[in-house]
């Protein structure tokens, strides 16, 4: 496993995996593989409460989603999944403090699951960078 750091987070990513930094989101994937895990951050000025977490979730829960709490590293929150016409769907709102993180991955629908176990792994490792 190799670390994977931005200014407000880190984990821990398989060392085959691959990593770019775009303007609004950290891009993570095997490249063999059609997964591609996302992580977006912002940091608040106040402590992220998880009505801050379910208003942006809040498309997915008017549309009926089942919400799993999480405890991923420095950082509680929940996950949620689904799938669309051609694509499988997991997303995780967390938070630590003043920072939040909004998490997906996505592969195509017929991979649904077989990256859950390594996906997991990674996030277990997400830490809040001092």
């Amino acid at each position: 496993m190799k670390s994977f750091t931005q200014p407000d987070w880190a984990l821990n990513i398989p060392d085959d995996w691959e990593s770019e930094v775009e303007s609004e989101c950290a891009v993570l994937y095997h490249p063999d593989k059609s997964g591609t895990l996302q992580i977006s951050s912002t940091r608040h000025e106040d402590n992220v409460t998880e009505t801050d977490l379910m208003e942006i979730a809040s498309e997915h829960i008017e549309a009926g989603a089942i919400l799993e709490d999480a405890t991923l590293g420095d950082f509680d929150g929940f996950t949620l999944s689904y799938a669309t016409d051609d694509e499988y769907w997991r997303e995780w709102y967390l938070r630590c403090d003043t920072l939040m993180l909004f998490v997906t991955y996505y592969c195509n629908l017929e991979e649904e699951g077989a990256d859950d176990d390594i996906i997991d792994a990674i996030l277990e490792t997400l830490r809040v960078v001092e």
